[in-house]
């Protein structure tokens, strides 16, 4: 399979960082760092007597965060990020301050883990997106037709095209460097949540 044209999308930004970006800031203990600063608002505010409900909104985002990212799921983390901004920016005594705090917290992030972003690093996201991608695939493949292989053409392409769109220049190169070069790199990772019914040799028989 040959690599698709890279596309002119604009990359997908999250919490003003490019997706990958986010995603390694994420794995870093800095997340939870910012998600105890906003606890700890919360709480400090409540217990001064400061009634409003944000702050009860605060805290309850603050935990579906932290639960999204001991999870690994970083789609739910993205979310409950998003809802903490929203929530911070509506009450008008803290946004300024938790803005800079956080940046402060991304900045520190990327300039200590810049030497870090390897082929390792991006080869766990690729292959934990890989077999999401997959199981969705599985999950509504009702006739049981999809076998490995040909699961794994379908999420190489969908790889590449996400790193190709959603990835930002100064890390896109390192990314394709950690995708297989065809589909058939894909299918260990594939193989450990893969149907039985998918492990089977050879086509499936048509209906």
């Amino acid at each position: 399979m040959n690599k698709p044209e890279k596309s002119s999308k604009a990359p997908l930004v999250i919490c003003g960082l490019p997706v990958e970006e986010f995603l390694f800031w994420c794995n870093d203990p800095t997340a939870r760092e910012l998600i105890s600063h906003y606890k700890q608002k919360a709480k400090d505010a409540k217990a001064s007597g400061d009634s409003r409900s944000e702050w009860n909104f605060m805290t309850a985002h603050a935990n579906q965060a932290l639960e999204a990212l001991e999870k690994g799921k970083i789609d739910i983390a993205c979310r409950e990020f998003f809802h903490l901004g929203e929530v911070s920016d509506s009450i008008n005594r803290i946004p300024q301050e938790d803005t800079e705090y956080a940046f402060e917290l991304m900045e520190a992030h990327r300039i200590r883990t810049a030497p870090l972003r390897s082929k390792v690093i991006f080869a766990k996201y690729l292959k934990h997106t890989a077999q999401k991608l997959a199981q969705e695939n599985w999950q509504s493949d009702t006739d049981q037709q999809i076998r490995i292989s040909e699961m794994a053409d379908i999420v190489w392409g969908k790889l590449y095209e996400r790193i190709t769109t959603e990835f930002s220049e100064s890390t896109r190169e390192s990314a394709l460097e950690a995708l297989p070069d065809l589909p058939v790199g894909l299918r260990p990772w594939l193989r450990e949540l893969a149907p039985d019914y998918a492990k089977k040799p050879g086509r499936p028989r048509k209906k």
